[in-house]
C-alpha cells in the first residue's frame, strides 16, 4: 500500500479460515522524503541567494555654505573658462611639460589663477608662500569681502592685503598669535589642508579603520588631513608619508585646490573639460 499523503488509514482484517475474527488498525502515515524507499518524488526547495550586501554609502561632501556659494563659484569659473576659451595662446612652460601636475598648472594659468615667470618657467616644485595662496583660493573660490579683515599687523599695503584681508573676514584663515600673518613665509602642507577644511565641509566624513599616513600623529590637525585623504583630496607623498610640516610646492598647492574644487559635481565635469589629460598629479 502506498499513500497518497500523510495522515492516519484504518486497516480491518477479516480472518479467511471461517472463525469469523475481524480486527482493526489505526495506521499512521508520515510524509516521504526524496529518496525514501516508497519512490516519492518530491523535490527539495531552491535555495535562496545570499543577498549582496549594501554599498556603504560615502557621505555627500559639499562646500561650506556659511563660507562660500557654489553657485558662485561655479558662475566667476565657467567665466574663466569662457575667457581663456576666446584666447587662443597655448600654455606650455618649459619646466612643466613632462611634471606630473602639467594638465594641473597649465588649467590655472589658462584660467587666469596663477602666472608663471618672465623666462617662460613655471617652477613647480618651488615652494609657495601664505600670501600666494591666499590669493589663489581667494580667486577661485570667489571670495572678496569688505576689505577690512581681522586686523594684522604686518599685511598693511602688501601686494596680498586685499586676499588675505577677505579670508580672514570670513574666518578662513586667522594668523598666528601675536596678530601676524607671516605672509612671505612658506605655507606648509597641513596649513594649507587647514584652509581647504575651512571651504570644503569635512564634518560628516568618516576616516577609515587603517589610517593612510604613518607621520600624522603629533600634526596639530591630524583629523582634517585624514578627512582629506579619505575624499581623496591628498594622497601623500609615498611610502605612507604625507609630510605635514614640510613646505607645499606650487603645483601640490593647485593640485589640492583642484580637488578641493572637484567635489562639487557641476564644477568638477566644467574643470575635467578642460583638462588636456585625466591624471593630474599626486
Amino acid at each position: 500500500m502506498t499513500p497518497a499523503s500523510a495522515g492516519t488509514v484504518t486497516v480491518k482484517a477479516t480472518a479467511t479460515d471461517g472463525t469469523g475474527v475481524v480486527g482493526t488498525k489505526v495506521i499512521t502515515i508520515t510524509a516521504l522524503t526524496n529518496g525514501g524507499s516508497s519512490g516519492g518524488n518530491e523535490s527539495k526547495p531552491e535555495p535562496k541567494p545570499t543577498p549582496a550586501p549594501e554599498p556603504t554609502a560615502k557621505p555627500e561632501v559639499t562646500f561650506d555654505e556659511a563660507v562660500v556659494k557654489a553657485e558662485n563659484v561655479l558662475s566667476s569659473l565657467t567665466k574663466k573658462v569662457e575667457e581663456a576659451k576666446a584666447d587662443p595662446t597655448k600654455v606650455q612652460f618649459k619646466d612643466t611639460a613632462s611634471h606630473w601636475a602639467n594638465a594641473t598648472v597649465n588649467l590655472f594659468v589658462k584660467l587666469g589663477v596663477v602666472n608663471g615667470y618672465e623666462d617662460g618657467t613655471f617652477h613647480p616644485n618651488a615652494s609657495i608662500t601664505r600670501a600666494e595662496f591666499a590669493t589663489i583660493i581667494a580667486n577661485v573660490f570667489d571670495i572678496s569681502g569688505t576689505g577690512i579683515g581681522k586686523g594684522l599687523t604686518d599685511t598693511s599695503g602688501h601686494w596680498a592685503e586685499a586676499s588675505i584681508n577677505a579670508l580672514t573676514e570670513i574666518g578662513i584663515i586667522s594668523g598666528y598669535e601675536d596678530d601676524t600673518f607671516k605672509p612671505n613665509k612658506e605655507i606648509s602642507r597641513a596649513e594649507i589642508i587647514s584652509i581647504i577644511s575651512k571651504i570644503v565641509n569635512l564634518n560628516h566624513v568618516e576616516v577609515a579603520a587603517k589610517p593612510d599616513f604613518s607621520d600624522i600623529d603629533g600634526a596639530w590637525n591630524k583629523e582634517q588631513i585624514e578627512k582629506a585623504a579619505t575624499i581623496g583630496i591628498i594622497s601623500g607623498q609615498g611610502n605612507g608619508q604625507f609630510a605635514p610640516n614640510k613646505p607645499s610646492t606650487r603645483a601640490e598647492a593647485l593640485t589640492i585646490v583642484l580637488r578641493a574644487l572637484q567635489t562639487n559635481p557641476e564644477i568638477n565635469m566644467l574643470l575635467v573639460s578642460q583638462l588636456s589629460q585625466p591624471e593630474i598629479g599626486k
